[in-house]
């Protein structure tokens, strides 16, 4: 179940999310079964975060860092990962 710590923070938005991750980048991120659908996340360091079972249909992904990512079960139908990194994304 998603760490309601990090979807507050995330919900602050893209800039708020990414300087967090910045201060706090041994921190992997819990979004597991989250409803994150048509949010906006263009350009979000999601880097090795937990997105397992979430829904992701038709959020902007467009130039996310989903590098390291778990996204086994993930709903991503819909959404535009244009220039997304998603490598080594499970």
């Amino acid at each position: 179940m998603a760490a309601e710590k990090n979807l507050a923070i995330l919900m602050k938005g893209i800039d708020v999310w990414n300087k967090w991750r910045k201060e706090n980048p041994y921190i992997r991120p819990d979004f597991s079964e989250a409803d994150l659908r048509d949010a906006n996340l263009d350009g979000a360091n999601l880097g090795g975060a937990d997105l397992r079972d979430a829904n992701l249909s038709g959020a902007a992904l467009s130039k996310a860092n989903l590098s390291g990512a778990n996204l086994g079960g993930a709903n991503l139908s819909g959404a535009n990962l244009s220039g997304a990194n998603l490598s080594g994304a499970n």
